[in-house]
């Protein structure tokens, strides 16, 4: 049968000869999430090798950027207890590095956003202005 509303799974890749599902969630989680969060990806598991026993998987939660100064682990309201950073969630860097097998992936990837900022920027500046003098 089908999970829940919100216990989807949002990323299934298949690298290495392994199953790997994920789930995005917001940067910001409240404490009574990380509860929820390892639950939904017991029921995963169990789910997934109810329907594929021999084959292997990996199951995590994605918290794809950091909001903070600092490590998100650092940031994180109990650094992420009861789940382990790394073996049952990733976040920033971690997420997609494994992703794109570079190491500095996130980092290109914030920079990259900073570099079209201006021009984004600009563009909907110019729609907005067009809209305006449309509706004179």
């Amino acid at each position: 049968k089908k999970p829940p509303p919100g216990h989807g799974v949002d990323v299934w890749l298949f690298k290495n000869n392994c199953n790997y599902i994920f789930d995005l969630k917001t940067v910001q989680p409240n404490v009574g999430s990380w509860i929820r969060f390892l639950d939904q990806i017991h029921n995963w598991y169990w789910y997934f090798y109810s329907k594929h026993p021999t084959e292997k998987v990996i199951a995590k939660v994605i918290f794809p950027y950091n909001p903070y100064k600092g490590s998100f682990l650092d940031n994180t309201i109990g650094h992420g207890a009861p789940m382990e950073h790394g073996a049952e969630f990733l976040s920033d860097n971690g997420f997609w590095h494994f992703i794109t097998d570079n190491s500095n992936a996130y980092s290109d990837i914030m920079n990259s956003f900073k570099q079209v900022r201006p021009i984004c920027s600009q563009i909907i500046c110019d729609f907005v202005d067009k809209q305006l003098s449309n509706k004179v």
